[in-house]
């Protein structure tokens, strides 16, 4: 899909959108990986699920932002 440009303001939306894209793909699987690593690495999961629920809201709002970015730049180069 090759999307058509006319103003400035939709040639920098572009550029935001692939920087949410980037931005939010590594933030989701940094902390995807921070908040299943204590449940695989210790004797008492339960105690480290605990400590690590705060990674779920911000894996949330990561994924958002990533799937912001791919609507925002039209899906293309994937």
């Amino acid at each position: 899909m090759k999307l058509k440009m006319v103003n400035k303001a939709q040639i920098l939306g572009y550029h935001f959108g692939k920087i949410c894209r980037i931005v939010g793909t590594i933030l989701s699987i940094v902390f995807s990986v921070r908040f299943i690593s204590p449940l695989m690495n210790e004797a008492n999961p339960v105690s480290s699920l605990k400590s690590t629920l705060w990674c779920i809201p911000v894996v949330v709002i990561s994924a958002s932002v990533m799937m912001y970015g791919i609507w925002r730049t039209g899906g293309d180069d994937l």
